[in-house]
Formats: structure tokens, sequence, C-alpha cells
């Protein structure tokens, strides 16, 4: 019985199905709207366990949003995760904002189910060997995005509406979202949404890992498509990791991952004493990436890889 990462096609954002035990699937992100049919191929058969919004950015919802709307998919055996489930009434649009995440509340509703929370105090029981960890967020971000969330409404002729400027204190809803660590049997994947890396540290520090005594993982998903501003060398530094993965297509308007991304994972993997570095992205990123440094590292591997299985 193996472990399979899956990750789809989902333009500039993320959407994984992760597989173990044969037919059990959970779903981490929904990538955008066109990325439902993919969603939908890939669990096609299974049995469909749990699924985690990992934040409300558009690029992160899109797909789970039709999935929800599919009558024909049972779920009624399925928990939902969301960081702040509490957060309803609105959506429209593509650009990112808080009312992302309320549709997706009312279009659950509608099917009699509910979002359960997902902070790094929420237990989650083994699923029929699957071991998941909320790593972040915290308590503190938990509360900000409410406040933030809540300072972004107003009331117009008896409806509720967003401020068209919104008030967003430091990125919150990056900063918010829900990163996980997942185990079966002797293999572990760490997928970290749009996360922040100070939240991250913390968290695998108070599990009493150090540069001394890292966690070793199979698989890092990379915050944020590969962003610079959501990866620290000391965190890869208390992770062993030589096999790291970025959801993105390479487009948009920061065009991830960034060149200083490949160079802290390039360090770390020096740092653990690697011989071999492997990125895999979901996107022909390879050319792209080589363009952003004058000559690549020998010991660089970047490799388009969907699916990725440890036995």
């Amino acid at each position: 019985m193996s472990l399979i990462f899956r990750s789809l096609l989902a333009s500039k954002g993320d959407a994984f199905v992760i597989q173990w035990n044969e037919r059990n699937v959970i779903i981490i992100d929904g990538g955008m709207p066109n990325t439902y049919g993919k969603i939908a191929s890939a669990i096609e058969g299974k049995c469909l366990k749990a699924v985690f919004i990992t934040h409300v950015d558009y690029d992160h919802i899109g797909g789970v949003i039709h999935l929800m709307k599919n009558r024909e998919l049972e779920i009624q055996t399925v928990d939902f995760y969301m960081n702040h489930p509490a957060l309803a009434k609105y959506y429209d649009g593509e650009d990112v904002a808080f009312h992302h995440g309320d549709s997706l509340v009312e279009i659950l509703q509608e099917r009699n189910k509910s979002f359960l929370s997902a902070y790094n105090q929420t237990k989650i029981d083994s699923i029929d060997g699957l071991e998941i960890k909320i790593l972040s967020p915290t308590q503190k971000e938990f509360d900000e995005l409410n406040i933030n969330w809540n300072a972004s409404r107003v009331l117009e002729d008896g409806e509720l509406r967003y401020l068209q400027r919104q008030k967003n204190n430091g990125d919150i809803i990056n900063r918010s979202s829900i990163a996980l660590l997942l185990k079966y049997k002797s293999h572990q994947i760490m997928m970290l949404g749009d996360s922040h890396p100070d939240l991250i540290y913390t968290a695998i520090a108070d599990l009493g890992h150090s540069e001394l005594n890292p966690i070793e993982v199979d698989l890092f998903k990379v915050s944020h498509h590969g962003s610079k501003h959501n990866t620290e060398l000391r965190l890869l530094k208390i992770v062993k990791c030589n096999k790291y993965y970025i959801s993105s297509n390479g487009a948009g308007n920061y065009y991830h991952p960034d060149k200083e991304l490949i160079q802290m994972i390039i360090d770390s993997c020096r740092f653990h004493k690697f011989e071999k570095v492997y990125i895999y992205t979901n996107y022909d990123l390879e050319d792209e990436i080589k363009c952003k440094f004058s000559t690549l590292p020998s010991e660089v591997e970047i490799i388009r890889k969907m699916d990725i299985e440890f036995i």
C-alpha cells in the first residue's frame, strides 16, 4: 500500500489529491474554477474522506465550489475543513478578497453540511492510517482573520456587502492559511498552502526539531507558488528534504517561482549534505527557472511530474 501525492493543473493556483491505502483520498485546495474537471477525474472511483480549503484566495477555492455543487457526488461522510468557518454570506469575481469564503459556506449548507475549524489547536483523528497535523494558523491568526473580515463588512440597503478597499492587516488572508503535515506509515509530506514561514518554523520547532535535529519529510510543497516571501532558509534548515514541489504555471503578476526561493532550496540541501536537489513542478518551468540563473548548479534537477508515489 502506497502514499500518492497528486498535483493537478490549477493555473496559478493550488489543487492536490492525496491518495493512500489504495482508494482513500483527501483534497487540499481546488485551484481555479476550470480545475474542477481535473479534480473530478482524480477522485473518480475513490473514497473521498476530507476536503481542506487552506484559505479563501480564488486560485485555491474555484474548483471546490463546483465540486460542492455537484449533486451526484456523495459528501455526507466527507469532512470539510476551513481556517475560519464562521465567515459567511457573499461571493463574486476573481480578485482575492474576504468574501470568497462566504459562498463556500452557503453552498455547503445547501447540502446540509458545514465546515469544521482548522487551526493548530484542532485535533484530527487518523483517517484509515493517514495522520494529519495542522501546523498553522495559530489561534492568533485565526482571531485576526475574523477581526479583519468583520471590519470589511458593511450593511447597505439591508444587504451585507464588503468594502471595495478592504481592511487587511499584514496579509492575514495568506498568513492564516492552513498548513499540514501528513504522515502515512513511514512517509511524511508537508503541505504549506500560502502560509508564512515564521509560523511554520515555530510549529516545527515546537515539535522538538532544530538544525541539529531536523524533521525528515519525503516531499515539501513550498508555500505560495514559490514566492521568496513565504519561505526562509532557517525554516528549510530544520526540515531535512531534497524533494520540493512548486505549484505554479509561471504566469500572473509575479512569475513564480522566484529565483531567491530556488536558491534557498539549493542552500538548504547543501546544508543537509544532499548530493541531489529535486524540484518538481506541475507545469513545464525548467527553462524559465534556468533563465533566472546565469548557471543553474549541476546538482539541481527540475522535473515536471504530476504524481509522486511513495511505497
